[in-house]
């Protein structure tokens, strides 16, 4: 009876085995199906997860900025190439944040803050308040975006943004995506006086 248990034990623990190193080789090997039919390559999902993280990360990076200058004005220089600027010590004011502990494939490290592609984060000012950045070849609108809630840094003053300066690999990006300069202002009804 004890040999007919253990023999069973052992089957099992070998099916547990193939099982789940099955599950991983297929997990890292293989294209993975999105449930239509069609199998997207790893390599897919990692680009489109990169170009995802670039049009979130402006909603993080944008008020740091905005409470950088609060505090440095003086290290904000154009660069002379379109409406760039410098942020002299930016990367480390912000290299301890949350954001950048949570896995996240953007980094701040050796003072330089990169995008998810690892190339170094560039930065755009509109300089001259038109609402339009030129920069990197790209012209883009600055957008206003609402927010349900108190906004702490506007960037209504200045419209700082973000500049990947290598164009996007296809299919994800469009090249006026390269640039993104946001001004937030709060979307909640305001009470009457």
């Amino acid at each position: 009876m004890r040999n007919k248990q253990n023999f069973g034990l052992a089957i099992s623990f070998i099916l547990l085995c193939m099982t789940s190193s099955c599950s991983l080789i297929r997990f890292y090997s293989g294209p993975q199906g999105d449930g239509s039919g069609q199998s997207t390559p790893i390599s897919a999902r990692h680009a489109e997860e990169k170009y995802t993280e670039w049009c979130n990360f402006p909603g993080y990076i944008i008020p740091r900025i905005c409470a950088y200058y609060q505090l440095h004005p003086e290290r904000f220089k154009p660069i002379g190439h379109g409406e760039e600027i410098e942020i002299e010590g930016f990367a480390a004011f912000v290299q301890n944040d949350d954001y950048f502990k949570m896995g996240h494939r953007s980094s701040s490290w050796a003072g330089k803050l990169k995008d998810p592609w690892g190339d170094p984060v560039h930065f755009v000012q509109d300089l001259n308040m038109d609402g339009i950045i030129e920069a990197g070849g790209v012209r883009r609108p600055v957008w206003n975006e609402d927010v349900n809630g108190k906004v702490e840094f506007t960037n209504q003053d200045h419209h700082f943004g973000i500049l990947k300066q290598s164009p996007f690999k296809v299919p994800y990006g469009i090249p006026e995506e390269r640039i993104f300069a946001v001004t937030f202002h709060d979307a909640r009804p305001q009470k009457a006086p």
